[in-house]
């Protein structure tokens, strides 16, 4: 797969991404309050960001100590 192959589908799915985010947003302010919402998207990307950089590259996560 090429280079510009793999950038088109990146900013596809980005903006479906985006667009799917706006529609779940909106239904769920309805049960649960902003404030979590926000936290609970903090904590899966800090998760996901720590899982990617201990596998990949462990050095990254000294600025953690």
């Amino acid at each position: 797969m090429s280079v510009r192959t793999k950038g088109i589908l990146y900013a596809i799915s980005a903006a479906i991404i985006w667009g799917l985010l706006a529609i779940s947003l909106k239904v769920t302010l309805d049960y649960v309050p902003a404030i979590t919402i926000v936290w609970v998207r903090f904590v899966v990307a800090f998760t996901m960001l720590w899982i990617i950089l201990y596998v990949k590259e462990r050095a990254a996560l000294q600025v953690l100590k």
